[in-house]
């Protein structure tokens, strides 16, 4: 069965509109135009149209001409989508209309097309988008756009208005950072607060549906707790004594078990009766999950909290809870002016001497030395493709260790380590290319904001470790098809010299 290679087939594109826009607006216009010719001449789109293709079709031969059509189309409005709200930083609602209101995007995205939706996806559609190809699609893609940038035997040089010249992979330069998630700053007795919330929102949820046990107005217990984190925030600051402080936490966890025990109740009602109710199995299954996710935490928060506040003893950094909703968040020490410590996951980045993002990866485990990253940089190395393979790799002190160097050496690559010792350092220095490289690896600190500030945004938005790592994949390829389409094009080169 043929996939689509265009998916306007058959249809006859009425040009844009001609717009005086500013010089800003014709790079953006310019920028979206390369990155279709990336998406087109990489065959990412067939590549994701086969994907989804077989995922809703199945792999079968037999397959209708027109769920292919359909299904590798709607793969295309999923990337160019999903991309150009990668671009734009826009959340899932104000692109929604800023999508139905472009002319610009709904080209870009192909909803300017008769073959596409009557109507522009709505917030829920983008988000949904979002997590239809896992994080291993998302790093083919990835990868296709790199081979294609980095060979001249690829389809983006033959076009017509193809790149120029090809991208550098012989180097990767390595850093790493913290990838802040959205929570807040965590403080061990508001835990036992979010506990409470969390639990009580679930139950007036429940009711909602006619579900009820014996128990007081359930927003009588958001207004207790919230009368008990100002009396704990005002101990805090100074205004009382230790002891009035561990009074407060008392009544705090006083409430909390109370809390507790109506949710367990609430929990055991829903599971026998919530096949009367108007609830749907998913809808069901989503609520349990919730209520039973607050009520396992319980005890750990308690314990937490009383070792800190009543005890006054430290929680290691393996044990401690920062958040009730992000389990898997951590410590991470940058001893950054400003930013001492920072509560997200390790994010390692690797990027060539273009500043395309050849390797990645996110890291749920508690943040650890640089060089300790060294096999699964090895590893990736392994994996790519040979058009792409880096031969040397290029990092600060952090990445710097004996074992590792000796595991670089024996995968017959080039170490460009920033050596830890200073005599070493100083020798190294006297070559050429080690202080070339050294002082274009500052560059890489550059390159780490932009991708976390202007495609990530300053927190990851999206809940769950996959989900986060999947976010973190579409990041890097609207990143990489960014720095891409801002290289040499023959179009470009020809208006220049006219």
């Amino acid at each position: 069965m043929e996939f689509l290679e265009d998916h306007g087939e058959g249809y006859i594109y009425i040009p844009l509109p001609v717009e005086a826009g500013s010089v800003d607006f014709k790079r953006y216009q310019n920028i979206l135009n390369k990155i279709d010719l990336q998406l087109r001449m990489s065959n990412i789109d067939k590549h994701l149209g086969q994907i989804l293709v077989e995922k809703e079709v199945g792999a079968t031969k037999d397959k209708k001409p027109e769920d292919v059509k359909f299904w590798s189309r709607y793969a295309s409005y999923i990337t160019r989508c999903t991309i150009a709200r990668f671009l734009t930083q826009e959340s899932y609602r104000s692109f929604s209309v800023h999508l139905a209101d472009s002319i610009l995007l709904r080209d870009f995205c192909g909803y300017s097309s008769p073959y596409a939706p009557k109507t522009t996806p709505s917030k829920s559609t983008l988000q949904r988008f979002e997590g239809i190809f896992d994080t291993e699609t998302l790093q083919e893609a990835i990868d296709l756009v790199i081979v294609a940038a980095a060979s001249e035997e690829s389809d983006l040089f033959k076009a017509e208005d193809g790149l120029v010249r090809t991208i550098d992979t012989d180097y990767l330069l390595l850093d790493s950072t913290c990838a802040k998630l959205d929570i807040h700053f965590p403080v061990d007795w508001v835990l036992l607060a979010d506990c409470v919330k969390s639990i009580i929102q679930t139950i007036i949820e429940i009711r909602k549906y006619g579900i009820k046990c014996r128990i007081d107005d359930p927003k009588s217990f958001l207004s207790t707790v919230n009368k008990l984190c100002m009396e704990m925030t005002n101990s805090s600051k100074g205004r009382g004594d230790r002891s009035e402080k561990k009074s407060v936490f008392r009544k705090l966890k006083k409430l909390l078990k109370q809390v507790a025990k109506h949710g367990e109740r609430y929990l055991d009602k829903l599971q026998s009766e919530w096949k009367d109710t108007e609830l749907t199995e998913p809808k069901k299954a989503q609520i349990e999950q919730k209520l039973q996710h607050a009520l396992n935490l319980v005890p750990d928060v308690i314990v937490q909290a009383h070792e800190r506040i009543i005890g006054g003893r430290l929680v290691s950094n393996e044990k401690k809870i920062l958040s009730i909703h992000e389990e898997h968040a951590k410590v991470y020490n940058r001893g950054k002016s400003g930013a001492q410590v920072e509560f997200g996951l390790q994010l390692l980045l690797g990027e060539n001497l273009d500043g395309v993002i050849t390797h990645w990866d996110l890291y749920d485990h508690v943040p650890r030395p640089d060089y300790k990253h060294t096999d699964d940089v090895l590893a990736r190395i392994e994996s790519m493709s040979e058009e792409i393979r880096p031969s040397q790799l290029v990092g600060d002190r952090g990445f710097f260790s004996a074992s590792s160097e000796a595991k670089i050496e024996k995968s017959n690559l080039v170490s460009n380590m920033c050596p830890r010792d200073p005599k070493q350092l100083q020798e190294r220095l006297s070559e050429e290319s080690f202080k070339f490289l050294i002082k274009r690896r500052s560059q890489t600190e550059a390159r780490i904001g932009i991708l976390t500030n202007n495609f990530l945004g300053k927190r990851i938005r999206v809940h769950g470790f996959e989900n986060q790592k999947r976010h973190v994949a579409w990041a890097v390829l609207a990143h990489n098809l960014w720095v891409i389409a801002r290289l040499p094009y023959k179009d470009l080169l020809d208006k220049e010299a006219a």
